[in-house]
């Protein structure tokens, strides 16, 4: 889905999942706060600063990086459903496609 403006984004969302499941003032407070660590060269934010950090390696820069931007002042802005393809078992315990720990018994 592409839109021209992060109200309409969230709206759209709710629409499709047919419930409220983004509060538009929440989520919007959260971006904002993460678009004003854009220009800060002192950032804490955590995604923020690994960006730049990847950016000083040439490779890096030009190839794998893209410059960070505010989200709220691009257009147009995209909303994409992801789905999980691969999983990886942690720390010994297996589960199965259901999140369910597989139990299995020893004769």
């Amino acid at each position: 889905m592409s839109v021209q403006s992060f109200q309409t984004l969230v709206r759209e969302v709710n629409q499709l999942v047919g419930h409220e499941l983004i509060d538009y003032d929440k989520l919007r407070r959260q971006i904002e706060s993460r678009d004003i660590q854009v220009d800060n060269p002192f950032s804490n934010d955590p995604q923020i600063t690994a960006i730049n950090c990847t950016r000083h390696f040439l490779g890096d820069k030009f190839i794998c990086t893209v410059i960070p931007y505010k989200l709220l002042y691009r257009r147009p802005l995209i909303a994409v459903e992801l789905n999980v393809i691969s999983r990886e078992t942690l720390e010994g315990i297996q589960s199965d496609l259901n999140h369910q720990v597989a139990i299995r018994m020893e004769s």
